[in-house]
């Protein structure tokens, strides 16, 4: 039980009432008396106050969380007794989420039932426990309140964001992939599978042209090819130090899992295989290039146990590994991070060494705050020292791209924020023009 601030307030009004009555009563009999009035209210407060075994709580959430993004908590609350109630919830969440609302106040008739929810964000990928709900009914009269503790404790799971997968199917679905930035590309005439017949057009390539159709139909017939499928895409994500870096609570490395998970699901949709490595000093985690939903969920659980470490990656060692298991040509798409010429000396000397035999991608998960110092006014020479640093390891970032560009590999530099949507237009774009 608890005493409400209304309850406070009765018993600062009771002063002005034991002075007024204070010409009848001494004033020690009109405090007790008026008290003992209040206590009465209260009892009677507290015993029509629905009690634990009146109020029903269910918490609905989904059993794997989506790390760096909004996951919705429900609470389904039923009211069994015939009165109007006003509760407060707090509930037990894990200390490394973000939440929208510590609390939650409601209020629900008699005999009916409602529904509160609240976010959390994960910044880390994990095992977690949700503990229990703590409830404040306060009380019918407004002078007590009963208070108790509802045991829903659960483990969840933190993965990347696959809640990314999602919203990429229903946006394909409804036609709205351009608003995310990945617009499905078709181009015909440059693949090599064969995909219809048409009608021939002036502006056709002659030898588009199907002879046989053409002799069949007594008109000019041109074949369409579309883009190959069951192509290797091959993904490889370092868990060394550069990428142990952290953007708005979120390591580099969570940034670079998020986007290979939609990746390795849009390029499974589009028919391709993908295999996965996770690699630092040794291979941590290595899937060979299938497709498919269960391949898929391996990939997911492939990457929900990973972290980066404070090594020095050894890019020698995963890709003499990888070529060796995957020697089929592939697009494959490195995720690490580039700083200087001394730095990215393994990232450029073995990447550079893939090409012409596959198809390699960097891509560099940038750090928006070195942007960011360009921006500070020069007012002081501390200013105009950070931001020579910050100018001078951009323009050895751009240094590096260049070097790997000159060797064949491509590169992609984006903020953090905008990684995923620029990499799946990257595949689709090499895709539609048969790079691989």
């Amino acid at each position: 039980m608890f005493i409400t601030t209304t309850a406070i307030l009765y018993l600062i009004l009771i002063i002005p009432l034991v002075l007024l009555f204070q010409k009848i009563l001494s004033p020690t009999g009109a405090i007790l008396i008026f008290n003992a009035i209040l206590i009465i209210i209260a009892i009677i407060d507290f015993k029509i106050t629905p009690s634990m075994d009146k109020i029903k709580f269910n918490r609905f959430m989904d059993e794997k969380l989506s790390l760096g993004t909004d996951n919705k908590v429900t609470f389904k609350i039923s009211n069994l007794s015939p009165y109007r109630i006003k509760m407060e919830i707090k509930d037990e969440y894990p200390n490394d989420f973000e939440i929208d609302k510590k609390r939650l106040d409601t209020s629900i008739n008699g005999h009916s039932s409602t529904e509160i929810h609240y976010s959390v964000k994960p910044t880390r990928r994990g095992a977690y426990r949700f503990g229990d709900i703590y409830v404040r009914v306060y009380g019918i009269l407004g002078i007590v309140g009963r208070q108790f503790k509802v045991d829903v404790s659960k483990q969840i799971k933190v993965y990347p964001n696959i809640k990314e997968i999602s919203r990429y199917k229903i946006m394909a679905r409804k036609g709205r992939l351009m608003e995310a930035g990945l617009k499905p590309m078709r181009v015909y005439g440059v693949g090599t599978d064969f995909e219809s017949l048409r009608e021939y057009q002036p502006d056709d390539e002659y030898r588009k042209i199907n002879w046989k159709a053409t002799a069949r139909r007594s008109k000019l017939v041109t074949s369409q090819y579309q883009n190959e499928r069951s192509q290797n895409i091959f993904i490889a994500i370092e868990a060394g130090r550069m990428m142990t870096s952290m953007i708005n609570n979120i390591s580099k490395f969570d940034y670079a899992l998020n986007a290979a998970l939609l990746l390795g699901y849009v390029a499974m949709e589009k028919g391709d295989n993908v295999g996965i490595m996770v690699f630092d000093e040794d291979i941590n985690t290595f899937i060979p290039c299938k497709r498919g939903k269960k391949h898929l969920h391996l990939i997911i659980e492939s990457l929900y146990k990973q972290e980066p470490k404070m090594v020095e990656p050894d890019y020698g060692h995963a890709i003499r590994y990888m070529s060796l298991k995957n020697r089929k040509r592939s697009l494959v798409v490195f995720f690490t991070d580039l700083i200087d010429t001394d730095v990215s000396k393994g990232i450029v000397t073995y990447t550079r060494a893939l090409y012409p035999t596959h198809l390699p991608l960097c891509v560099a998960v940038s750090d928006p705050e070195l942007f960011e110092e360009l921006e500070i006014p020069p007012g002081s020479s501390r200013n105009i020292y950070r931001r020579a640093v910050a100018e001078d390891l951009i323009a050895q970032r751009e240094q590096v791209k260049t070097v790997l560009q000159k060797g064949g590999v491509m590169t992609l530099d984006v903020h953090p924020k905008h990684l995923t949507p620029a990499l799946i237009s990257r595949y689709l774009t090499i895709k539609a023009r048969a790079r691989l």
